[in-house]
């Protein structure tokens, strides 16, 4: 497979993730009547959003430029891909939607963007998030990682270092929240669950 192919192949993964999520989040606001999109109310939490909006507007148009063939010198691969390399990182991109698709339904209504002063109204402890705390998180970070290993351009890893450092931050707010909110029923379930695997 050719690197134009596999950004091609990461740019409609990428794409259909962010716009699965985007439904997801406004049907969930629907169910709740409520913004289920919480990012916003403090300094970090919008220095969160940016970081998120930044590395998924920079990996989008660096993935879209090679796509098309105009990736300029700054945005082309750094150096060749082994085709079985490149086939991993793609099935490593893939099985991170599909980690975040799953994390996400197990979640419902309980679904939230950001942290808002509304908390949900209990602890989803079930499916995926028996094993892992954050599964949407660590399949979001399987998608970036994946699409910059398998398209290394310069603007590619730096929107996937980008995009694991705004998870790391907006886990930690969770985290805080969640301890507010459900107190011994989140610590029992922290001491019982790996935040990431």
């Amino acid at each position: 497979m050719s690197s134009q192919v596999a950004a091609i192949t990461a740019l409609l993964l990428l794409l259909g993730v962010v716009v699965w999520l985007y439904v997801a989040t406004r049907q969930t606001s629907s169910r709740i009547g409520q913004s289920a999109y919480g990012f916003g109310g403090d300094l970090r939490q919008r220095f969160v959003q940016v970081l998120f909006r930044v590395s998924i507007a920079t990996a989008l148009a660096s993935l879209a430029l090679h796509s098309a063939n105009s990736a300029t010198v700054f945005a082309a691969p750094l150096f060749d891909i082994n085709p079985a390399v490149r086939n991993f990182a793609l099935a490593l991109a893939l099985g991170g939607a599909a980690l975040t698709l799953f994390g996400r339904s197990d979640m419902g209504r309980r679904w939230r963007v950001g942290v808002s002063g509304e908390a949900p109204d209990g602890l989803v402890t079930q499916g995926l998030f028996a094993y892992s705390r954050n599964p949407v998180f660590v399949g979001m970070i399987a998608v970036a990682a994946g699409s910059a290993l398998a398209v290394p351009s310069l603007p590619m890893i730096a929107a996937a270092a980008a995009f694991a450092i705004a998870c790391r931050l907006q886990v930690v707010d969770e985290e805080r929240l969640l301890a507010v909110v459900f107190g011994g029923e989140y610590d029992r379930y922290r001491v019982a669950v790996r935040r990431w695997l």
